[in-house]
């Protein structure tokens, strides 16, 4: 199945041309090219080194995951030292049969991953006893209001009671019983 472009009317116009930057921008024909053919100076291709391939067959395939005897490798040299220094990184990318950045990056990831699992953990914690704080200020508030309860109502018990018994009272200049 052709690509889609080769079957768009617009592209089918300019396949047959080629643009020359160094003819002074000019276009000339091209009747054996099959599809868009775009000249790029070689700045441009150096820049561009990294775009993707024309061709499939061409892709650079990406480094396959780490064997289980290489993750344990690793992991056991992370618990020594989350740090890799030059000299110990190459070492253990030859003992295990990697690259040098492979190693890098999966100290550099798991590093950030020990990160994020220790944060999480602190932050259980954290929020454990500030729940249980929480609790006893929760506990403390409510044993305040009974307590501020129980005054009111024993002020209210004495105000009865001295108005209950306050027409045998007698008071003087300012308010005192004196009688």
């Amino acid at each position: 199945m052709p690509p889609p472009w080769l079957e768009s009317n617009s592209f089918n116009s300019l396949r047959s041309f080629n643009y020359d930057s160094y003819t002074g921008n000019s276009y000339k024909s091209a009747t054996t090219q099959t599809g868009p053919v775009i000249h790029v100076p070689e700045s441009e291709k150096i820049i561009n080194a990294y775009q993707c391939p024309s061709n499939n067959n061409e892709m650079i395939k990406k480094n396959k995951r780490l064997t289980s005897e290489q993750l344990a490798s690793l992991e056991l040299r992370f618990q020594e030292d989350f740090k890799l220094d030059s000299e110990r990184k190459l070492k253990l990318a030859k003992e295990l049969g990697l690259e040098p950045r492979q190693v890098a990056v999966w100290f550099q990831n798991r590093r950030a991953r020990w990160k994020v699992k220790h944060l999480e953990e602190s932050y259980d914690s954290l929020r454990q006893e500030y729940d249980a704080i929480w609790r006893e200020k929760q506990m403390l508030h409510d044993e305040v209001n009974k307590l501020r309860a129980i005054i009111l109502r024993d002020r209210s018990l004495m105000m009865n009671s001295n108005q209950i018994a306050g027409g045998n009272q007698i008071y003087g200049i300012g308010g005192y019983n004196i009688g």
